[in-house]
Parts: C-alpha cells; structure tokens; sequence
C-alpha cells in the first residue's frame, strides 16, 4: 500500500502528502542535531571536569617542583661553601673538606636530578590540560553547531509544513470545486 502520493494526487485528504512526508523527515533530521548537541554538551561537561582535576594535579606538582626548586639552591649554596672552604684548606693538609665537597657534589646532583624529573612531569601534565581544553573548546564549537544546525532545520520543517498546509487545502479547494462543477 502506497501511503505517500504526489501533490497532484488529491483522492483522499488523510493520506499524508509527499510534502508531509519531507516536513516529517526534515523535523527529525532537526531532532538528531539537537540529540547530537545534547550528547557533545555531555562529553563538553566530562571534559570540563577533568580539566580541573588535570589543573588540581598540576598546580600540585608545581608545587613539589617549587620545593624542589628550594632544596636545589640550597644544595648549590652548600657546594659554593664546601668549594670555598676545600680552597682554604689546601693550605692545610685536612682530607676532611674534600670528603665533605664529594658529598655535597652527590647531594646537589641527586636532587638536580629530582628536580629535572619533577619537572618533566609537571610539564607532561600542563601537556595534558592544554589537550584536555583544546578538545573541550572544540566539542563546545561543534555543539554550537548542532544547535545552530537543528534550529535551522526545524526552520525547515516548519516551512514544509507550511507548504504540505497549503498544498492540502488547495486540494481540498480544487475538490470542492470538482464536486461542485
């Protein structure tokens, strides 16, 4: 059974018209954008989220290089020290500051050390936030999109109604006035 008819085909006014067909199709392309929209505006809220647990993680890490940072000028100071103090002892014969200056040297290379890691891995998190909001503006944009996309075509589908109206009451005229001739 045929229940799509072209325009011209006017026989029975409840049977839905080409044109009402394509208003309906079009009213639910309208609705898979603004599905679409809502589904992105879903994934833009999870990315917002673990943007801020990313910058939490971030600020924390900063933090520990910042100690670290501390601990390495006072590693360095410490060296400085020992170096000046192994200089006025080569006039003595103590073996004592150069022992000291070895230990210092190992000190300030464990933690410069620390220090190097620490903040490679709080540049590897910055990495990851500065990802994590370039996806997020980017569904933002794309669910703008959508939206904009679904209004303009319900818009659409609004007009095709309007014109399978239209096209149905001039049937209803052009019968009326076959029934009557």
């Amino acid at each position: 059974v045929d229940n799509f008819r072209p325009l011209t085909d006017c026989k029975d006014a409840g049977i839905i018209t080409l044109a009402q067909k394509n208003a309906i199709d079009t009213l639910y392309r309208a609705g898979e954008c603004e599905d679409l929209a809502a589904s992105m505006l879903f994934e833009a809220t999870e990315l917002e989220n673990q943007s801020f647990r990313a910058v939490a993680d971030f600020e924390e890490q900063r933090y520990k290089v910042s100690e670290i940072w501390y601990r390495l000028g006072a590693a360095e100071k410490s060296l400085d020290e020992k170096r000046e103090v192994l200089g006025a002892a080569h006039r003595g014969s103590s073996k004592k500051p150069e022992l000291e200056l070895k230990a210092a040297e190992k000190h300030h290379r464990a933690v410069a050390e620390d220090y190097d890691r620490e903040t490679a891995r709080k540049n590897r998190l910055w990495e990851e936030v500065e990802r994590i909001w370039a996806r997020s503006a980017e569904v933002n944009l794309l669910v703008a999109e959508q939206r904009s996309r679904g209004k303009r075509v319900r818009k659409e589908a609004e007009a095709l109604f309007a014109t399978a109206d239209e096209a149905k009451l001039k049937c209803k005229e052009l019968r009326a006035a076959t029934e009557s001739a």
